[in-house]
């Protein structure tokens, strides 16, 4: 009989020792679920992220684009001094010839460069 109580013993403790191993097993597999849940709202939430940051990362390059293109359309300091002082009444004063003599003497310093360059052919045509 001893024996069997022995048995009935080491079988119940063995049960008991099962029971607890499945229960720990059902709680790390349910943490374990738990952990699967959170890891895919987590992996959802970085896919809506990154589609966001694209996004956001588009209309960004296309502004800077923009700006770009308006930088380049805006003339510089010196390009805007330049454009007034040839628009100026002052610049067309300086390049225009004072008096009839000064236009014959540009005239003639023409007609001299265009028979050295041109050995007189486009003198002969127009005139």
């Amino acid at each position: 009989m001893d024996d069997v109580k022995k048995n009935k013993k080491l079988l119940t403790e063995a049960i008991q020792l099962k029971d607890q191993t499945m229960e720990r097993l059902m709680r790390w597999n349910g943490e374990n679920v738990r952990l699967k849940k959170l890891f895919e709202a987590t992996k959802k939430q970085l896919e809506m992220a990154t589609l966001e940051a694209c996004k956001v990362r588009k209309e960004l390059d296309g502004a800077l684009i923009k700006v770009f293109e308006l930088k380049r359309s805006i003339p510089t300091k010196k390009e805007a001094a330049v454009q007034e002082y040839l628009g100026s009444q002052a610049f067309h004063h300086a390049i225009r010839p004072h008096s009839t003599r000064e236009v014959h003497i540009e005239k003639i310093k023409r007609m001299a460069v265009l028979e050295r360059y041109d050995d007189g052919s486009i003198i002969r045509k127009y005139f």
